[in-house]
């Protein structure tokens, strides 16, 4: 499982790999950035500075940390925390979810990570990072 997301990701090049038609990877020169919405609240960059953390340690790459200017679209490849431009674009909604729901979702390229509130959000990363990394 963690090399699916190392690839999905764009860690590695997918072209290290023998056979991967089957899988929904990104280009080999594509890599992912940590996309925040403006304003992020302090929660949202501890929680992203914490997933470059634990992905330093399991793979010895961090994501560069961006803020959502809303021009981001879902055409670039973005683990995307919270109410930025590319989770509208996706129709998604975090309306009448608890305060500490969490929802891993994916969006053409991108890997959504919503809430009920900014905490959900953070327990959405930590979902992820179980989820893949386990």
């Amino acid at each position: 499982m963690l090399l699916a997301v190392v690839m999905v990701l764009g860690i590695l090049p997918v072209t290290a790999f023998a056979d991967t038609s089957d899988m929904n990877v990104i280009e080999p020169d594509s890599w992912y950035s940590i996309l925040l919405p403006q304003n992020a609240s302090d929660e949202l960059q501890n929680a992203a500075e914490e997933l470059n953390l634990f992905l330093d340690e399991i793979t010895g790459i961090t994501l560069p940390i961006v803020t959502d200017d809303g021009s981001m679209t879902a055409d670039g490849c973005y683990v995307s925390f919270g109410n930025t431009s590319v989770f509208c674009e996706s129709g998604y909604s975090a309306d009448g979810l608890e305060a500490e729901a969490s929802v891993v979702k994916t969006y053409s390229d991108s890997i959504l990570l919503y809430g009920g509130s900014d905490v959900g959000v953070t327990y959405a990363m930590y979902e992820l990072l179980e989820h893949w990394f386990d």
